[in-house]
């Protein structure tokens, strides 16, 4: 027999350290408690990976869905954009179709002369997105204002704006508001310059915004009324000076020979000069016209009845009379102005003095002016239906009536719409709604 099986006290030690049954016991509990959290853990990632997935795919398909939706909005403004219906629904603006898949329709409301309101709905796999877009035609002319200056505008003496839509018809048949100051149409009467603008005279009224030149800010006082905004263009209006190849093509041929003369009327071929006086009145056949100055004066006019373009390559004024245009629509009546020295067989070349361009006293007249380098004076009761661009403009006193169909050309076969408004009617629940910043189209 060994030691220490004869040693009671190293027994006794040895049963000492020996794992008592209970202690087996909670260690097992624990083992278990431990795989069954394991196991738990376990299915939990499983579900939430799944949901996870499944999250991620329903948010898949809401894109395609919100893709298609605006996919739908593009077809829907192709529509707009050419005037014409291209699904045979008869309805331009609303279309149906599909896209990569994913199902859209599009219906679309007025909201005035311009503006449409597009509903656009895409589906994609059972998810269904919706969004509101409002858009509006781009202009695409030079006329987006009732005046605009390279240089400069002033308004002062009462002299006010506002629009109507000679499309429409006549513009009396429009003003149906009243202010402080009287009647008038539309509030689309809108004035920018280049450079600086000023407007003075508690009695002059801009119905519409008033935009001085990128950096620059609106001066003036005795508190005028404006509308609209005041905040300087992000960027200058695009107004180069009209081709001289036009001019010279206009000089080489045009009507010029069918110029009126008569008591009171005086053209002069050599100087390309027309001149009215003394309350003559002369008809002005429709036709391109090249003229190196026009008077019309003491109640005299001059009367278009078609579509007419004056080239004018010098200086124009007309107190108390006017240029009479039958159609009642200014752009059946264009004066292009810029100080080129004509001469026959050379190219024209501008001379330093900017060609001055003067109405005053109760000249009426509608027309289109582009004269981006000359200096426009409007004094008195001049009346006048249009838009004008010029280089430095002053207006002491006058009304003028912005034309708002002259900031689209109607010979363009399409018509470039944009959008103003962007709006998800139907946003993925736990996600922000998409932001609606205005793009192009």
């Amino acid at each position: 027999m060994s030691s220490c099986a004869t040693n009671p006290r190293i027994q006794i030690g040895i049963r000492a350290r020996q794992v008592r049954p209970t202690e087996r016991g909670v260690a097992l509990l624990a083992v278990l408690t431990f795989v069954v959290l394991l196991g738990s853990l376990g299915a939990t990632l499983v579900v939430v990976g799944r949901t996870h997935s499944d999250t991620i795919q329903r948010e898949a398909r809401a894109i395609r869905a919100l893709e298609a939706a605006d996919a739908a909005i593009v077809h829907a403004g192709f529509e707009l954009s050419r005037g014409v219906d291209l699904d045979g629904d008869a309805l331009i603006g609303d279309v149906a179709g599909t896209v990569d898949g994913a199902a859209f329709t599009v219906t679309s409301a007025p909201l005035d002369r311009r503006q449409v309101r597009l509903i656009a709905a895409g589906e994609f796999e059972g998810i269904r997105r919706q969004i509101e877009v409002v858009v509006e035609p781009t202009p695409t002319t030079a006329f987006r204002r009732a005046l605009a200056g390279t240089q400069s505008v002033v308004m002062s003496g009462g002299a006010e704006t506002d629009s109507y839509d000679s499309s429409l018809g006549p513009y009396i048949l429009q003003a149906s508001h009243w202010d402080e100051i009287g009647r008038y149409a539309n509030a689309f009467g809108s004035v920018a310059s280049n450079a600086t603008l000023s407007l003075s005279g508690s009695s002059t009224r801009v119905r519409g915004a008033a935009h001085p030149g990128p950096g620059e800010t609106l001066t003036g006082d005795g508190f005028p009324t404006i509308t609209g905004s005041t905040a300087p263009l992000s960027q200058a209006m695009p107004l180069d000076p009209p081709p001289e190849s036009d001019f010279l093509a206009a000089l080489s041929d045009n009507d010029n020979d069918s110029l009126p003369t008569g008591t009171g009327v005086t053209y002069d071929p050599v100087s390309q000069t027309l001149s009215l006086a003394s309350g003559a009145i002369a008809a002005l056949s429709p036709g391109t016209y090249v003229l190196r100055g026009l008077s019309i004066t003491g109640y005299a006019h001059l009367v278009v009845t078609g579509p007419t373009t004056i080239y004018l390559a010098g200086d124009l004024a007309i107190e108390s009379g006017g240029l009479l245009n039958l159609t009642f629509q200014p752009g059946q009546l264009s004066l292009i102005a810029h100080p080129y020295d004509l001469v026959e067989g050379e190219d024209p070349n501008p001379p330093e003095t900017p060609l001055q361009i003067t109405l005053a006293g109760s000249t009426h007249t509608a027309w289109t002016v582009y004269a981006p380098a000359a200096d426009i004076s409007v004094s008195g009761g001049v009346e006048i239906y249009g838009a004008m661009v010029g280089g430095a403009i002053e207006v002491a006193g006058g009304r003028l009536h912005y034309d708002e169909s002259l900031a689209f050309d109607p010979d363009l076969a399409f018509q470039p719409y944009h959008r103003l408004a962007w709006r998800d009617l139907t946003p993925i629940p736990g996600l922000p709604p998409a932001s609606g910043d205005p793009e192009s189209q």
